[in-house]
Formats: structure tokens, C-alpha cells, sequence
């Protein structure tokens, strides 16, 4: 009768693999095994995330949010730009007809306020106050 040797190495790979096999056995029940449901208690319970409520309306299905800051603008008789930072973004110069974002255009602009439409919505903006002009001449100032 033959007396059965293993060698160290053939060992240390049969234990090798032996251990894979455990660790995906393992891992195949533990990840194939259905996530358990959130009964309704659970899920009413948590509060609402204000950030994500906020994410949720900027980039979720529906309208556009628009959010434009008029810096100024400037009107002649035939002509009129404005200066808008649109959703902020960095303040740029548009005219009328450009589009200002995703479904909204740029229709007039008017002495106190620019007029967007969105969506199919007409938005009104206000300008900016103009500062009392300063007197003509020379002025004293108080020491």
C-alpha cells in the first residue's frame, strides 16, 4: 500500500481555495437574500430632509426653477440690454430674445423690471433703484 503525501505548497493553494469558496458561498446568500420592506410606520416616521427637498425641486421632473437677480440695465429709445445672473451664475449682458436658461427666454425690458417668459409662465423681475443723482455744481461737505 502507497502511502498519499501532499506537498506544502499544494497545500497552502488547496486552502486557498477552499477559503474563496466559502467567502463567495458566503457573500452569494448574503447579497441574493431580498432587503426586508419599510413598514409604513417606519417610513412616515423619518422627517423630511430639507436638502434633499430642495435638490428634489431644482432638478426634478417638472417646471424649471428660475432664479434671476437683474445687476442693471440700459435703455435708449431703440435699443435695451440688461445685466442678469441667472441661477448664479456670473452676471452677463443679454437682449431681448436670448434664452436665459432651460425653457425660459428673455421678452422685454422695461424702466423698473425685465420680463421672462418660463415654462409657458410670464415672470416680471425688478431693476435695481437708481441712487438719487447728486446735486449739480459744487457741493460743501460737512468737516
Amino acid at each position: 500500500m502507497r502511502r498519499w503525501t501532499m506537498q506544502p505548497a499544494n497545500a497552502v493553494l488547496i486552502a486557498g481555495g477552499l477559503a474563496a469558496l466559502a467567502g463567495a458561498g458566503y457573500w452569494g446568500v448574503k447579497l441574493g437574500r431580498p432587503l426586508p420592506a419599510l413598514s409604513s410606520v417606519q417610513a412616515g416616521s423619518q422627517a423630511p430632509d430639507p436638502a434633499a427637498q430642495a435638490l428634489a425641486a431644482w432638478f426634478g421632473p417638472g417646471d424649471v426653477r428660475l432664479d434671476v437677480v437683474v445687476s442693471g440695465l440700459i435703455k435708449t429709445a431703440g435699443r435695451a440690454a440688461v445685466v442678469l445672473a441667472v441661477n448664479g451664475a456670473a452676471p452677463r449682458a443679454y437682449v431681448v430674445g436670448d434664452e436665459l436658461a432651460q425653457s425660459a427666454r428673455l421678452r422685454g425690458i422695461e424702466r423698473e423690471a425685465i420680463i421672462v417668459d418660463s415654462a409657458g409662465r410670464t415672470l416680471r423681475f425688478p431693476a435695481p433703484q437708481r441712487a438719487q443723482p447728486e446735486p449739480a455744481g459744487i457741493v460743501r461737505v460737512p468737516r
